[in-house]
């Protein structure tokens, strides 16, 4: 009983010895009923020297170690319940779900992360050059997030801004150099298309044809009208 106690100090199980002829001897802390229901369920267990198998007592599992002594022919019996046995398992199992549900949660926000401040911010520049590559130089991003695509959000704003400054500049200038150039072919045709036109009058009035006098006179004070309309 001593030596069986021994076996005992971990706390857990309820050693015993047995002859199968009905011959037991227990620890001194033994539970006797419970022993007595595993002593009872044997017969139908031990089958061989050492082994182990399973029954049920008082609607609970519980699994039973044995080993048969070649000295004194006895039986050295352990019984504990499937749930202590169990229960590191069943730990080890639930910190792995829970760590398994911990990283698949940390993945997810890091990719929602990784969506929000990369792929979100690159999708808007490419959207944006796709729009200065169509010609419409107006378009603005608007930065969402404090980092580096922030900073590229406001050197492209600053880009297009003045890529949109300078076209108009541009245009401008091309249009003030066209009506400069026009106003100096009109300052260099008028006079000359007066000259010949008074010149065509004057042979005509020589040549004694009055109806080209009048008509080209005519024509040249209706030209003239139109080009000093206001409108």
């Amino acid at each position: 009983s001593k030596l069986l106690d021994q076996l005992k100090q971990d706390g857990r199980g309820d050693p015993l010895l047995h002859d199968l002829q009905g011959n037991s001897i227990l620890n001194q802390t033994a539970d006797a009923a419970k022993s007595a229901v595993v002593i009872s369920q044997l017969s139908g267990c031990i089958v061989r020297d050492t082994g182990s198998c399973t029954v049920s007592i008082d609607d609970e599992q519980y699994l039973i170690v044995f080993a048969k002594s070649a000295q004194i022919g006895w039986y050295l019996i352990d019984y504990l319940p499937m749930t202590d046995i169990l229960r590191p398992i069943t730990a080890i199992n639930r910190f792995f779900y829970v760590s398994l549900g911990v990283l698949v949660i940390a993945g997810l926000a890091a990719i929602l992360l990784l969506y929000r401040n990369v792929q979100l911010p690159i999708r808007d520049l490419l959207a944006g050059v796709q729009r200065i590559k169509r010609g419409d130089y107006t378009i603005r991003e608007v930065p969402q997030i404090r980092n580096e695509f922030d900073y590229l959000s406001n050197q492209f704003n600053e880009m297009t801004r003045e890529i949109q400054q300078l076209i108009e500049r541009v245009l401008v200038e091309e249009i003030r150099s066209r009506d400069a150039t026009v106003r100096q072919l009109q300052a260099q045709i008028n006079p000359h298309f007066l000259y010949n036109s008074l010149s065509f009058i004057v042979n005509a009035a020589k040549m004694e044809e009055h109806e080209s006098v009048i008509a080209m006179a005519h024509s040249l004070a209706r030209f003239y009208r139109y080009t000093t309309r206001t409108d």
